[in-house]
């Protein structure tokens, strides 16, 4: 059962925050790719399957804003797969970073900086898109 399925949303903070961050990082990947094979580095394939997958994602925001509806559950699955994705993109780019320009290097830091930012970012703006008391506490990891 989704809990977690809100209608009724009352703004478009959440949507507008995703797309933000989605062109930022799609634009840095698109422009570190390009550096990437100027200087014959091969860039990682899943560069690509990241950029899908935000747009993946922009899409199913943008119809559940359309029908004024959030699926916070399916939002945050999909934000989990993309950071799992974008530790990988990290991990296989670090090695490639010791043989690139400063211009890749500065790319790849405008990269990792946007996914670090992009979850607790947008959560915090679709909360503000909910009806008003949706509680989503349960969503937000919690410290010990």
């Amino acid at each position: 059962m989704n809990k977690h399925f809100y209608e009724n949303t009352t703004g478009t903070e959440g949507l507008f925050t995703f797309n933000f961050f989605c062109e930022a990082l799609i634009g840095s990947m698109q422009t570190m790719s390009h550096l990437m094979e100027h200087e014959k580095i091969e860039p990682p394939y899943q560069l690509t399957e990241l950029q899908e997958e935000l747009a993946n994602i922009g899409i199913g925001l943008m119809e559940d804003y359309q029908k004024k509806v959030l699926d916070m559950d399916r939002v945050k699955g999909q934000m989990i797969s993309i950071t799992t994705m974008a530790y990988d993109v990290e991990e296989n780019l670090v090695p490639l970073l010791r043989k690139s320009s400063d211009q890749i290097r500065y790319y790849y830091y405008v990269f990792v900086q946007g996914t670090k930012l992009l979850y607790p970012c947008l959560m915090e703006k679709l909360v503000e898109d909910l009806p008003e008391g949706a509680d989503i506490s349960d969503l937000v990891d919690k410290k010990d």
